[in-house]
């Protein structure tokens, strides 16, 4: 609202009195705190809708899955800090080289892994893990050494194990069973997740057997007395120094077995002496699996053999190491910090490609904080769905404080409107500088009006009854204003106080101000003559208005400020109200306001000298297009005329316009003040 505290000065008697359109809007407006608790609750709700979509979305669709998942896996493939190969464990792997220096590829030669085992046995291994399934005779002779072999081996030694299903008929498993009889056996299973096949799991216990067993890693972890998880875990792989060293030393497992001519074995005996050895094959085509690697290495870098995660697996069991990764109440917690900094930078305000920026940067610096997290602590912590949680809390909280924007905007707009005409509140949207600290002089005109005797009617009037018709006035009066392109101020009591110019660039205000004054007389008199029917004592409308120079801008401090106009032009709108009791007129309108009030007629009034100003001021009292004055107004200016001269035939003239026109208030006025020997237009008023 427009707010002129200058002007309250001029109705000293009306100044405490606040007009009852604003307390009815200070009433219907929620308080400052109903509208903040709204707002947190809002905020609130927000926070909870995206932390509950953010873990729940990843899991109900796929693609978010393999997203999170693959992200896991770059980092464990590109990040995944280094480790000097393990001095406890090594793996003795069947390669192509192996297979060429036996008989036949498959099943692998028997004689050829008794004699590892016998070899190992010698060496001190502390144990072994075979992972070679036996479901089918070869040469009987090799197969009872090995059969042999495995049942003397000194250490606990662990064999492949399966059960009859797709891969292993009822007559191979008949045979795996009473081969390995006696002989500790583990599932050689492993888990493959559903995202690009890839083994994640460390599979403890075999799900799908009648009576859970424990997998070959598992078996041996126990056998050498280390506790076993409850229940499948992820897997922690560990890498080598550099890509072509293993983490767990790995050779041809022909390099353990005596060479030609009978030459000892590459790989000493020392070498084994109580490590936990696993023999298995490592060929391109067959036994390999897809792991986190692969989705940062390629398949070629990341697929493992079976032996090798079987050997990892191992190695985490035996360390009774974890994967860092973050438990369901610190995973929510990070949800909901992400969704509430997405929160938080909604609430900026900030241009759209400002938010888009902030929106950016905010994703940028989660996924930086979790790469940083994983190479600096090696934790593993989510990346999809705090990035939703942000999202979608940067997401809702912006529609909601857009929301909150246009509502708040449309109820300004409409409360502004109360004041301020359509037109002004487009212009002040479009250039809100308007409304800048500070001020800027203009040329302007003010409208001032006051019902006679409304003090006194107030104080013998029932107040229900007096309220219900002052409000009624106060919105006639504020329409009148609107339509004029004008902005009300405020209301003093029953006095409204107007400014035309304010918004209006069109150098027509003082026209629209003139022309508003004869409006609002017009309702003015019908109104009170409605209202003195019904019983009401309401009196008259009496208007001043003035055009000039002021000054007019926000002028305050930074925590409340006030737009307002100062400046003389603003007083002298207030005096004029008053002067029209002297004169006897109802509309007192400056010359510098005539001057330019277009095809609208004013008649010369009076040169009024107020209080506290040595330069008289001309006045004019505008008249109505079917006003009956104007079939006669050149006869009273001829006698103004004659009387500004001080000519002594103005009290002649004046007589004359008396005996014709005895109701017209400058008529009579001027008259008796020639009775009274006032020659001359200037008139001084003592009071306001």
């Amino acid at each position: 609202m427009l707010d002129f505290p200058s002007f309250r000065n001029q109705h000293p008697e009306k100044a405490s009195t606040v007009s009852t359109a604003s307390q009815t809007g200070a009433q219907a407006a929620p308080s400052a705190a109903s509208r903040q608790q709204r707002r947190v609750a809002a905020l609130l709700g927000i926070l909870i809708m995206a932390t509950v979509l953010a873990q729940a979305l990843p899991i109900a669709l796929p693609p978010l899955a393999w997203v999170e998942t693959s992200l896991r896996d770059i980092r464990v493939s590109l990040l995944a800090r280094a480790s000097e190969p393990r001095t406890d464990m090594a793996i003795l792997a069947i390669t192509e080289d192996t297979l060429d220096q036996m008989p036949y590829r498959s099943p692998v030669d028997r004689g050829f892994l008794a004699g590892l085992l016998d070899y190992l046995a010698q060496a001190g291994a502390r144990g072994v893990m075979l992972d070679v399934l036996f479901t089918q005779s070869t040469e009987p002779s090799k197969d009872a050494a090995l059969a042999q072999a495995m049942r003397k081996f000194p250490a606990p030694l662990v064999v492949a194990w399966g059960d009859p299903g797709p891969e292993i008929t009822a007559r191979q498993y008949e045979f795996l069973r009473q081969y390995d009889a006696g002989v500790t056996h583990g599932y050689a299973n492993l888990i493959r997740d559903n995202i690009g096949g890839a083994v994640r799991r460390l599979n403890v216990w075999q799900t799908g057997a009648r009576d859970p067993d424990p997998t070959m890693a598992a078996a041996m972890a126990k056998a050498l007395g280390r506790p076993l998880p409850a229940q499948n875990i992820a897997l922690d792989y560990i890498v080598g120094p550099d890509a072509e060293t293993p983490a767990i030393p790995t050779f041809p497992a022909h390099l353990a077995a005596p060479g030609a001519n009978g030459a000892p074995p590459v790989l000493p005996p020392a070498f084994f002496a109580g490590k936990v050895v696993l023999i298995g094959a490592d060929l391109l085509g067959a036994d390999r699996f897809a792991t986190p690697f692969t989705t940062g290495l390629g398949v070629r870098a990341g697929n493992m053999a079976g032996v090798t995660i079987h050997a990892q697996s191992l190695a985490q069991l035996l360390d009774g190491r974890q994967l860092k990764e973050t438990g369901p109440i610190a995973g929510w917690a990070i949800i909901v910090a992400a969704a509430a900094l997405g929160i938080a930078l909604a609430a900026l305000d900030l241009t759209l490609w400002g938010r888009l920026a902030a929106a950016a940067l905010g994703i940028a610096g989660i996924w930086a904080a979790v790469l940083l997290a994983y190479s600096q602590t090696a934790y593993q912590l989510p990346t999809v769905p705090p990035s939703l949680g942000f999202v979608l809390g940067l997401g809702a909280a912006s529609f909601y404080f857009q929301r909150r924007f246009l509502l708040e905007r449309r109820f300004v707009r409409g409360a502004l409107a109360h004041y301020v005409p359509e037109g002004v509140v487009a212009l002040l949207e479009k250039e809100p500088w308007r409304l800048k600290l500070g001020g800027e002089r203009r040329d302007l005109t003010f409208l001032f009006t006051d019902i006679a005797g409304f003090t006194a009617l107030s104080e013998r009037a029932e107040p229900t009854r007096l309220v219900a018709a002052l409000n009624q006035y106060l919105d006639g009066a504020t329409k009148i204003v609107l339509e004029h392109e004008g902005s009300v101020d405020k209301y003093i009591g029953d006095a409204v106080v107007a400014v035309f110019g304010a918004f209006d660039d069109t150098g027509r205000h003082a026209e629209k101000a003139v022309a508003c004054a004869l409006a609002i007389d017009a309702f003015a008199a019908a109104f009170a003559a409605e209202q003195r029917a019904g019983g009401l004592d309401f009196g008259i409308t009496r208007i001043g208005v003035n055009s000039g120079s002021a000054i007019i801008g926000n002028f305050g401090g930074e925590k409340r400020f006030d737009y307002t106009a100062i400046g003389d032009a603003v007083n002298i709108a207030s005096r004029l109200e008053g002067a029209n009791k002297y004169l006897g007129t109802r509309i007192c309108v400056a010359a510098s306001s005539a001057e330019h009030a277009g095809s609208i007629v004013c008649r010369p009034a009076a040169r009024l000298y107020v209080k506290g100003r040595d330069r008289g001021i001309d006045v004019c009292e505008p008249l109505r297009a079917n006003d009956p004055t104007l079939g006669w107004l050149a006869d009273y200016r001829a006698a103004y005329d004659m009387l500004a001269r001080q000519d002594m035939r103005a009290g002649l003239a004046f007589s004359y316009l008396a005996q014709q026109h005895p109701d017209d208030p400058l008529v009579r006025f001027h008259h008796q003040r020639l009775q009274a020997m006032e020659i001359g237009i200037d008139v001084v008023l003592e009071g306001k």
